[in-house]
C-alpha cells in the first residue's frame, strides 16, 4: 500500500513539472510572439511631415506605427513605435532627410545663333570654351547675347523670370541639390517658353494665351559648371541658345 502510494506521489510531481515547463513554453512563446516595442516623438525641421510618412512607413514591421501631429507653432511632430532596431533605422534616415534645403544661384544667358551676318559674334563669346564647343556639333557661325540674368532660389522651390530683349520669353527653374559623400550635383527642371495668344477660332470670342515650349529637361550639372541646356530653332538660320550655370550658396 505503501508503494503504490509513493509511485502515486511520484507521478504525480512529475505531471506538476511537464505543467509548469508547458507554461514556461507557452510564456517564452508568447514573449516571442510580441517584441518589445519603443516610442520615440521626433520634432521636424526641414522635411514635410507627409513625405517623411511615406518614407519610414516602408520600414515599419507588422505591429508598428508611426502617427504624425502638430504642436502650438504648427511643428510637424512624427511618434514612432516599433522595435528598438526599426526605431533606431528610422531615427538615422530622419537625420539624413530632415535638413535644411540648400539655397543656390544660377547665371542664365539667352544666346542668338545664325548662319548668316544678320546677328554679329560678341567679342567676349569669341574665347567661351561652350561657344568654342558649339561650333563643333552645329551649323551656327556667329553668336551674340540677347538677354542675361541670375536667379537666385531654394532647394525644391521655382524660381521664375522674364528674359529676352523685352521679356518676351519665360524661364522656370526648380532645382534639387543631391549629395553622395563630399561630391555634389545639382538636379535642375527647366522650362524656357514663349507666352503669345493664341489663334482665334471662328467661334471663340475670348483669346487665351498659351505656353509655346522652347525647351523643357531635366539636366544634372555639377557646381560652377557652365551648360547648353538646348537650342531651340527661331528661324530657318537661326535659334535661341539657351546657357545656365549653377553654385551652391555657402
Amino acid at each position: 500500500m505503501k508503494k503504490k502510494l509513493f509511485v502515486g506521489l511520484i507521478a504525480v510531481f512529475c505531471l506538476a513539472l511537464a505543467a509548469a515547463a508547458f507554461a514556461e513554453d507557452r510564456e517564452d512563446g508568447q514573449a516571442k510572439a510580441e517584441p518589445q516595442m519603443r516610442k520615440e516623438m521626433v520634432k521636424l525641421k526641414y522635411v514635410r511631415g507627409q513625405d517623411a510618412c511615406e518614407l519610414l512607413n516602408a520600414y515599419t514591421s507588422r505591429g508598428g506605427r508611426i502617427s504624425m501631429s502638430q504642436d502650438a507653432n504648427r511643428t510637424n511632430i512624427l511618434v514612432l513605435s516599433d522595435t528598438p532596431e526599426i526605431v533606431d533605422k528610422m531615427l538615422s534616415l530622419i537625420k539624413e532627410i530632415d535638413v535644411k534645403p540648400a539655397e543656390m544661384q544660377f547665371m542664365v544667358q539667352i544666346l542668338m545663333g545664325s548662319e548668316a551676318g544678320e546677328y554679329k559674334s560678341d567679342e567676349t563669346l569669341k574665347n567661351d570654351p561652350v561657344i568654342r564647343e558649339l561650333r563643333g556639333v552645329i551649323k551656327y557661325k556667329n553668336f551674340s547675347t540677347l538677354d542675361g540674368t541670375v536667379l537666385r532660389v531654394i532647394e525644391g522651390q521655382m524660381a521664375e523670370a522674364k528674359v529676352g530683349t523685352k521679356g518676351e520669353y519665360s524661364l522656370r527653374l526648380t532645382p534639387k541639390l543631391i549629395r553622395d559623400g563630399a561630391v555634389e550635383t545639382i538636379r535642375a527642371e527647366i522650362e524656357f517658353y514663349r507666352p503669345d495668344w493664341a489663334p482665334i477660332a471662328p467661334n471663340q470670342t475670348n483669346p487665351q494665351m498659351i505656353n509655346y515650349d522652347l525647351v523643357r529637361t531635366t539636366l544634372m550639372l555639377k557646381p560652377g559648371e557652365k551648360t547648353v541646356v538646348g537650342v531651340s530653332k527661331s528661324d530657318a538660320d537661326k535659334g535661341l541658345i539657351l546657357i545656365i550655370s549653377g553654385k551652391v550658396m555657402k
